[in-house]
């Protein structure tokens, strides 16, 4: 799995571009707000020749679903999937978004509903599904136990974790959420996080205050 990284829109929101070795392809949380975000992710997807196969979401929160409209429009096939727990703040989202000055969207339901546990596959890949509440209800991350790697969305930040005090949000949720679903995770894992920079499990249980079990 190769993975492309791409920040997006006002909020510096992380999207994520996964292939695999047969050309399909996944996007991990469509950020992209203006027309020229659009050109970039679209034009790496096609400059590639990849055939995106799924549309994830790690929430449902404004920035990081600007791009979904017009992912959908430009494969109608992709399966775009959330946590069902995502559907209140999906469907807030224009109204959430204009606070920040995010142009309105027709954003497409949700094609399918995650589950902690689950597999979503493209090519070779596969990613697990974790359920993470805290930051919001319907958080989850994604996990590659095969390469290593988990996309935290705003779950976990290099030495920090995402904001709870947004509707939904529960520091004691996303506690509960760091100690049995991450934690247990190997030292190695590369955390690639829906703001900022790249880190580790190690390097989080060595440095992040909230990370500490």
């Amino acid at each position: 799995m190769k993975i492309n990284c791409f920040v997006f829109n006002r909020i510096f929101v992380n999207t994520y571009l996964l292939t695999s070795g047969n050309g399909e392809a996944a996007v991990i949380d469509p950020g992209c707000s203006r027309e020229d975000e659009d050109r970039r992710l679209l034009g790496a997807i096609a400059g590639g020749g990849f055939r995106v196969r799924h549309i994830l979401l790690t929430h449902a929160h404004a920035d990081h679903i600007q791009g979904c409209e017009t992912l959908k429009k430009a494969f109608p096939d992709a399966v775009l999937s959330a946590h069902p727990d995502c559907e209140r703040d999906y469907n807030m989202a224009n109204a959430y978004g204009s606070i920040f000055g995010f142009p309105e969207h027709n954003y497409p339901p949700f094609d399918n509903l995650l589950e902690h546990g689950g597999e979503i596959s493209f090519g070779s890949d596969s990613l697990r599904v974790l359920h993470t509440p805290g930051h919001a209800k319907g958080c989850v991350c994604l996990y590659s136990e095969k390469d290593g790697v988990l996309f935290s969305g705003d779950t976990l930040f290099r030495g920090s974790v995402g904001r709870t005090d947004l509707p939904g949000g529960s520091q004691q949720e996303l506690l509960r959420s760091l100690k049995e679903k991450l934690a247990p995770l190997p030292d190695s894992t590369r955390v690639f996080c829906g703001h900022g920079e790249e880190t580790t499990i190690a390097e989080e249980r060595m440095y992040n205050p909230y990370f500490t079990f």
